[in-house]
């Protein structure tokens, strides 16, 4: 399924600002406006990414990428 919603967000002075999932089976890339945030490898845990630096006031796409492929 794809999906695209831009979002917005109004940044707070002297904050840091994660996107937080709780879980995704297996192997999850994260993407923010074109770039790379992170990868994650795990079926069942919880895993952030700091975002801080990469966020803009306006427009802004998130991309989450799960394979849920079985592997050796």
């Amino acid at each position: 399924m794809r999906k695209i919603l831009p979002f917005d967000y109004q940044q707070r002075a002297n904050s840091r600002l994660f996107i937080y999932f709780g879980a995704a089976n297996y192997l999850a890339d994260v993407y923010l406006n074109g770039t790379k945030v992170g990868r994650h490898e795990g079926g069942f845990t919880p895993f952030n990414f700091e975002i801080t630096n990469l966020v803009h006031e306006k427009d802004n796409t998130l991309i989450v990428k799960v394979d849920n492929k079985r592997s050796e």
